[in-house]
């Protein structure tokens, strides 16, 4: 139980990590065997890696999620590095299956952490998540070149008391699995519908319970300073720490500027980033993943929940409090919605 762990075991050391070393310590929390897809470009270079010692299987798409496919029935935990299409194989035969991985798929719940911090702490809860046999999805954890990059102190709490937090995986017999398979017509669809649903109160009980651990929350969304903001800026991952400095320079000088981080892609928070923006009158969404002949996929979403003025800025992987200063102006300075490419 939970309990028998005391107060002084909950952060067993703090380590300096980067995002794809976080990935490491929090697969080896969790029990994982396997890591699998790229890892000449990410698993097998990180620091840790030896210590730990897992299975590195360097399979990409299709191939990784076979491979994961089969450890999972067998009722072992795996990490992906890659996630394809097929993922929706895995999805329809109701797998958990956990990735670290830099694209938003389909057929999964999606994480997008802000830092190493959140990388583990994100990976943590997905095992958790996926495995409820209420959901039994894929969950992918965003992985970012400006979390790779850069380095900060993780609390990684042993693999006991992450054992104590999420159990072991226990999953059906293989046979069964194969058997339960759903269709791939809009029946199935609504059966993922309904999973993807029951995840909000499995992530949400699972935030709580994680809370009490460690004083961190698994948030669906961070606001600051929206109640009363005119021009909010709209982000997610790592750069969500130079938007929240610009926006405490901007508030310094008397602007009244807000921001709205999102955590939780899928299932969509829509309910909670409504609250956040309803008062706004210009909203100014700020986005890397671009989707050639339309908008990006944040800003469509944020357009559909909010009557503020909504512009789309398209940037690169990183973005600086100047950058994000200028966003604020340009946005409040026009009742245009743009589409603003930031090169």
């Amino acid at each position: 139980m939970m309990s028998d762990v005391s107060a002084a075991e909950v952060c067993d050391f703090m380590e300096v990590l980067n995002g794809t070393e976080s990935a490491v310590q929090a697969a080896r929390a969790c029990g994982v065997v396997s890591l699998i897809g790229n890892n000449d470009g990410m698993f097998k270079t990180a620091d840790g890696i030896s210590d730990y010692n897992p299975a590195l299987i360097d399979y990409k798409g299709d191939s990784a999620i076979s491979a994961g496919i089969g450890a999972v029935l067998f009722n072992k935990r795996v990490l992906l590095a890659s996630m394809s299409n097929d993922v929706k194989r895995a999805a329809l035969m109701r797998l958990p299956m956990v990735s670290f991985y830099h694209k938003i798929k389909n057929y999964s719940i999606v994480f997008l952490p802000q830092s190493s911090q959140e990388v583990f702490d994100d990976l943590v809860a997905a095992y958790a998540i996926s495995e409820d046999k209420k959901v039994l999805l894929p969950v992918v954890v965003k992985s970012d070149p400006l979390l790779n990059a850069t380095y900060e102190s993780v609390d990684v709490p042993s693999q006991k008391i992450i054992e104590n937090m999420i159990g072991h995986i226990k999953m059906e017999k293989p046979d069964k699995h194969i058997k339960l398979k759903i269709d791939d017509n809009l029946e199935g669809k609504m059966q993922l519908q309904k999973a993807v649903e029951n995840s909000r109160k499995v992530i949400a009980d699972f935030s709580e319970k994680w809370r009490k651990k460690f004083k961190r929350t698994i948030s669906v969304i961070d606001s600051y300073l929206t109640e009363d903001a005119e021009t909010v800026l709209v982000v997610y991952g790592p750069n969500s720490g130079n938007a929240l400095l610009a926006v405490k320079q901007l508030r310094e000088k008397g602007e009244k500027a807000g921001l709205l981080r999102i955590h939780l892609f899928r299932p969509w928070p829509q309910q909670e980033i409504e609250n956040a923006l309803v008062g706004a009158r210009k909203v100014a969404v700020v986005d890397g993943q671009v989707s050639i002949g339309s908008w990006s996929a944040l800003y469509s979403q944020i357009k559909a929940v909010t009557r503020a003025s909504c512009s789309n800025y398209i940037s690169g992987p990183v973005v600086s409090v100047k950058d994000f200063v200028d966003i604020y102006f340009r946005t409040k300075s026009t009742d245009k919605e743009e589409r603003v490419w930031m090169i």
